[in-house]
């Protein structure tokens, strides 16, 4: 038998919640998610915003920013069988001035690099993150000066389209925009 407790994500407004593990997303639809929790908990959230939509702020994560993270031993999670912590959620805002993320992409064949210029408007962000292969993969790359470009080696990739990932905040609130790749 397992032993479980159960740490409850949360969405105010419109946006999802991802884990850095890939097993403890919650999604807009259903803005609550009992998330069951076993053996060692380490996990990083980060706050997704719908178009529209920005991230304003986690409840019960401290003063973490943008991301969440927790890290609590097997031991500790068994001690809490069958109890549940307080939530954590992410809280949403409807963006009057609507933020965009808008990319341009140049390849350089001989050296097999794609670069990826990444421009925002309605906020400056103070970090800009990319996610070449998805969030729940270990690869990110972070730029914290505009402006913001990013140089993927494409030998990484096989060919085919590619879901890459980009967070831009400016630590009140962010904005994400998945975008498709395709690599040759």
């Amino acid at each position: 038998m397992l032993t479980a407790c159960s740490h409850p994500l949360e969405i105010v407004g419109n946006g999802r919640i991802i884990s850095s593990t890939g097993k403890n997303n919650c999604l807009w639809e259903a803005r609550s998610c009992a998330n069951y929790i076993t053996g060692d908990y380490d996990v990083t959230y980060t706050a997704l915003p719908e178009e529209g939509w920005v991230f304003s702020g986690w409840q019960g994560c401290g003063d973490q920013w943008p991301v969440c993270s927790f890290s609590v031993p097997r031991s500790t999670v068994d001690a809490l069988w069958g109890q549940t912590a307080p939530a954590l959620t992410a809280v949403f805002t409807q963006n009057a001035n609507y933020l965009s993320i808008t990319t341009a992409t140049t390849w350089a064949a001989v050296d097999a690099t794609l670069t990826i210029d990444v421009s925002v408007s309605t906020i400056t962000p103070t970090s800009v993150r990319l996610y070449p292969m998805r969030i729940d993969d270990d690869w990110v790359e972070v730029d914290t000066s505009a402006p913001f470009s990013f140089t993927i080696d494409t030998t990484a990739f096989e060919p085919g389209d590619h879901d890459m990932l980009i967070i831009a905040n400016d630590g009140d609130i962010s904005a994400s925009k998945a975008e498709i790749i395709t690599v040759s």
